[in-house]
């Protein structure tokens, strides 16, 4: 608390007519609001009194130093703050022991806790203050209370209430009590709305199926009804882009053909799944359902999830591009494409609360191999977009990219191999009965790519580019490509390695973007001789 001598009390009236002098504020404890004003030629001393607290006195004489705080003496245009060398007070935050005041400066006593506001006040005006003045005062007050930023948001609204009914004018408390009833009818209002609108969603909720179904439906139609139809009328009309891109490049040389047909062998369609976890529990992310079984939805109709639901686990499919390195099963692919969450703009909130991606299955499909194989991370690349996986599915007969012992050089031509688009370029290159055959079916992600893969429709994409710029981080070249082109190999017309395929710049008239041969054989590093 706050109290003055009854002597100072008096003077605080006195006849100086409008001019402002030096004032203490209290922004804290029973007498918050408060203005003590200070005559220029008078020393004031803070002590502490065992019965009110802590007092300001303008007493001539001089107080027992184990009772005082402080002292505030004049000073050249106001006053300087002299500290008690065993009280801690601080000064805007700082620890001090003597300081000349400056308008605005706050002091913090912090035993017994009180806030204090230096400035300047008419000598002859009451308590009140200017609204932008109440409401910093409130927010320094506040923040001296609060030991955290809920703390702190939980407290401004009440002291801001509070400061306004003691320190603001009358007309101004009015004119809030009457903004204040505005908004309770304008909050009844809202709150009838929004509980109408529950009970609408509510009801909608329930009219939906099971939410394992539902969650299947989401998951199962990476390619949906509507896309494979628009698939089978491009391929009806003969119009198929993918299917032009290969036949022109076909045609167009007989090296060409040679490079693109023997390297397509090695290039490995990837499918996998990732999930959060919690990394104590191991509790996977789920989709949270309600008590009709639906799933619960936000209002922009995203569905709520949660590690506590019990509903389907919320897995994220990807599906990329790499190719065979060597003979004993190693593949070369983008570390983007190896660790899909990289790029979740969620993963860093994700990890600071405990929780971790982590790869719930991931598998490859070669051309002209029926059955996927398991794919493990080997390696990854600190410093560049490049991975190292182990496979179990290459055999002796299956032959691997080689490396080639140069940098190409600008004009070069370069040929571009993977999946692009993934499963939809894989399925507009198929037929209109294989389409017939997933539609009617209902095949799902993983299904449809072993259903390609029976099918021996599982063939990559090529084309052709010239190189326009080289660096030692990075190859520019215009090759046509897409997403799900990203980890494939860049080759020479002699079919050799020169880059791994990494980003799209469209803004540059479709160039793109690949690591270089410095990278890659020094991610190669160590590895060369178990092969």
């Amino acid at each position: 608390m706050l109290s003055a001598t009854s002597k100072q009390e008096e003077r605080s009236g006195n006849t100086s007519g409008s001019k402002d002098i030096p004032a203490l504020t209290c922004l804290s404890g029973v007498h918050r609001g408060k203005i003590f004003r200070l005559e220029e030629d008078q020393t004031y001393h803070l002590k502490l009194d065992p019965v009110q607290g802590a007092v300001i006195s303008e007493d001539a004489t001089e107080p027992d130093a184990r009772e005082t705080l402080a002292r505030f003496h004049p000073a050249e245009g106001g006053f300087e703050l002299e500290s008690n060398r065993e009280a801690a007070i601080r000064l805007n935050g700082a620890l001090v022991l003597s300081a000349v005041l400056s308008r605005g400066d706050i002091i913090e006593i912090e035993e017994p806790p009180l806030l204090l506001k230096y400035g300047f006040a008419s000598a002859t005006g009451g308590n009140e203050v200017e609204l932008g003045g109440l409401f910093t005062d409130c927010v320094k007050r506040t923040r001296f209370e609060s030991t955290g930023w809920a703390g702190f948001a939980v407290r401004l609204p009440v002291n801001m209430v509070t400061d306004i009914s003691v320190r603001s004018g009358l007309i101004f408390r009015l004119s809030v009590i009457a903004i204040l009833a505005v908004l309770a009818g304008l909050v009844l209002m809202q709150w009838n709305t929004s509980r109408i609108t529950e009970q609408n969603l509510a009801a909608q909720l329930a009219e939906l199926s099971s939410a394992t179904d539902w969650v299947r439906k989401q998951q199962a139609e990476f390619i949906s009804r509507n896309e494979l139809n628009d698939l089978s009328l491009l391929i009806s009309s003969g119009l198929s882009e993918a299917r032009q891109r290969v036949t022109a490049l076909e045609l167009k040389s007989g090296a060409a053909q040679r490079v693109v047909t023997e390297a397509s062998r090695a290039i490995v369609f990837l499918q996998g799944a990732w999930v959060y976890q919690e990394r104590e529990t191991g509790r996977k992310m789920r989709y949270v359902i309600s008590e009709a079984g639906g799933p619960i939805l936000t209002l922009d109709g995203r569905p709520v999830m949660s590690f506590d639901g019990e509903g389907p686990v919320a897995s994220n499919q990807f599906s990329g591009t790499a190719f065979v390195i060597s003979s004993s099963g190693r593949l070369m692919t983008n570390r983007h494409v190896a660790r899909p969450w990289g790029e979740d703009p969620a993963l860093e909130v994700m990890q600071g609360n405990d929780i971790e991606p982590v790869l719930e299955k991931f598998i490859g499909y070669l051309p002209g191999i029926k059955e996927p194989f398991d794919v493990v991370q080997e390696k990854l690349s600190s410093d560049a977009d490049l991975a190292i996986l182990r496979c179990s599915g290459v055999t002796d007969d299956i032959p691997h990219i080689v490396i080639s012992s140069q940098q190409p050089s600008p004009g070069d031509e370069v040929f571009v191999l993977g999946y692009p688009t993934g499963l939809r370029a894989l399925v507009a290159r198929s037929s209109q009965q294989f389409i017939d055959r997933i539609t009617e079916e209902g095949l799902d992600f993983w299904s449809i790519a072993r259903a390609l893969a029976e099918k021996n429709l599982i063939q990559p994409l090529a084309s052709r580019g010239i190189v326009g710029q080289v660096s030692i981080d990075a190859i520019a070249y215009d090759a046509d490509t897409t997403k799900g082109g990203s980890g494939g190999p860049v080759l020479t017309s002699a079919g050799e390695l020169v880059a791994v395929n990494a980003a799209i710049l469209p803004e540059y008239g479709g160039s793109n973007l690949g690591v270089p041969l410095a990278q890659i054989n020094k991610l190669m590093l160590g590895l060369d001789a178990e092969d």
